[in-house]
């Protein structure tokens, strides 16, 4: 098994194990910023989640889609959407980190979300969020107006 099969794993548990926070983080508008925040921030490397909602906006499930390295993160959008797909999600929220420790979103960063958004209208799921964590900082894309 190669590093970064481990690794994936590794996040996979953190992410299992915070789970019943994200969950209820749902019904409370900014927690689910905290709840990710505590997942992602101080990473040494950038990671990109993407957490799976139904009609209703439960979670059905999330994702460590992507390891990148310390400045950026390969994705495409099969790969966000791929689990969603099999899951029958309706909507996701995405997420990733920056490890430099400034959450600003790149000119990469808005690209990649416009082209997952409209990715996900043409398979009917739509991308509600797009958040980058930072040490302490966070951005919602769709605070920002961005989506």
């Amino acid at each position: 098994m190669r590093l970064y099969e481990i690794e994936l794993r590794r996040h996979r548990r953190e992410l299992v194990a915070a789970e019943p926070e994200i969950r209820s983080a749902l019904t409370a508008p900014g927690r689910v910023i905290a709840a990710l925040h505590a997942l992602l921030a101080g990473q040494m490397t950038e990671l990109f989640v993407v957490m799976l909602l139904d009609n209703a906006l439960k979670l059905l499930g999330f994702e460590v889609v992507a390891r990148g390295g310390r400045n950026l993160v390969h994705i495409e959008p099969a790969d966000v959407f791929r689990s969603a797909v099999v899951a029958g999600a309706r909507a996701v929220v995405i997420a990733h980190c920056h490890p430099s420790g400034d959450a600003s979103p790149s000119d990469e960063d808005i690209a990649l979300t416009l082209r997952l958004v409209q990715a996900g209208e043409v398979l009917g799921i739509s991308v509600l969020d797009h958040i980058v964590i930072a040490g302490n900082d966070a951005v919602s894309f769709k605070g920002c107006g961005l989506i």
